[in-house]
């Protein structure tokens, strides 16, 4: 279990990365206790941080988000890109 220190809040999130090939990772995020669903959906689907998950696929309830995304190595931009995928930065 991890600690995601997010923009607006501090949540638990759980992280199963799953390698699909070099480039590609199938990423599985849980956020649980969270307070602001809404501000974190606009901006997963908005691109309102400085990176964002390509494909991402949010399910949302009343204090869930259940993220299944891939991400690949080419979506984010170095200076951009977050030091270690373990260390999501919203």
């Amino acid at each position: 279990m991890e600690i995601c220190v997010c923009k607006y809040l501090l949540v638990t999130m759980k992280q199963y990365p799953i390698k699909i090939y070099p480039e590609n990772t199938l990423t599985i995020l849980l956020f649980k206790n969270v307070t602001n669903t809404n501000e974190i959906k606009d901006g997963l689907q908005n691109g309102l941080w400085d990176w964002s998950v390509a494909n991402c696929k949010p399910i949302f309830d009343d204090q869930q988000i259940l993220i299944a995304a891939t991400k690949s190595i080419s979506a984010f931009s170095e200076s951009k890109k977050p030091e270690s995928f373990n260390e999501i930065k919203i």
